[in-house]
């Protein structure tokens, strides 16, 4: 789950690395609290964002992590009703 948002852009570097000791996790959990995003999950491609129906109190122990998730895709596309989530592995932030 990694997103792009107006308040940490400042903080990464041209080329994505982020600048100082912010990791994408913190960083996706600062952007979420300051209201300019929400929880969403992004496809392996990193080029497809998914809205998810769990509510984003929930979601906040999977920011910035990679995950699996078990669920439906609406009709639309663009929301996945969740019934099962867990992080597999380490991004490395």
């Amino acid at each position: 789950m990694r997103h792009q948002c107006s308040l940490c852009h400042s903080l990464t570097y041209r080329d994505g690395r982020i600048k100082g000791n912010i990791t994408n996790r913190q960083c996706t959990i600062l952007c979420v609290e300051q209201g300019d995003s929400v929880y969403m999950f992004l496809d392996h491609n990193g080029k497809t964002a998914y809205k998810l129906s769990t509510p984003q109190k929930d979601l906040k122990q999977y920011a910035g992590e990679k995950v699996e998730i078990v669920g439906e895709l609406d009709d639309q596309g663009k929301l996945i009703h969740v019934s099962k989530i867990k992080a597999i592995g380490d991004t490395g932030n």
